[in-house]
């Protein structure tokens, strides 16, 4: 897969590339090779672990990481999911998480997914 191909497909699926890669002085290689880091990152279990334990500082810690990682990343459709998450967990409350958890679960299943497919 060419690295045009690869930015389509992330861009098919939610990935904002054209500023982000702005971010990254135009180096798309270096973009992907970050992209290949987040199947890595462990915010999401984190965050998982912490909502199921009911610990909130711990789980907005999580969600906000991964919310800056997602935005530095340009993860578009798994940040639209993480922000009201975020916001409610950043009151200290845990009312409305859940509601957001299985989507939340959805769209970062469709990210890794995309990104392995970039990886191929």
């Amino acid at each position: 897969m060419t690295t045009e191909e690869k930015l389509q497909v992330l861009e098919q699926n939610g990935f904002e590339t054209k500023h982000t890669l702005e971010r990254f002085m135009g180096k798309t290689e270096i973009y992907l090779r970050f992209l290949g880091k987040f199947l890595a990152d462990e915010n999401m279990d984190g965050l998982r672990q912490a909502v199921t334990y009911r610990q909130v500082k711990n789980a907005f810690s999580y969600a906000h990481t991964l919310k800056g990682v997602a935005a530095n990343l340009g993860i578009e459709v798994l940040l639209e999911k993480l922000l009201p998450v975020v916001e409610i967990l950043r009151g200290g409350s845990f009312d409305g998480v859940e509601q957001w958890m299985p989507e939340l679960e959805q769209r970062y299943e469709q990210v890794i997914q995309s990104i392995k497919q970039c990886e191929e």
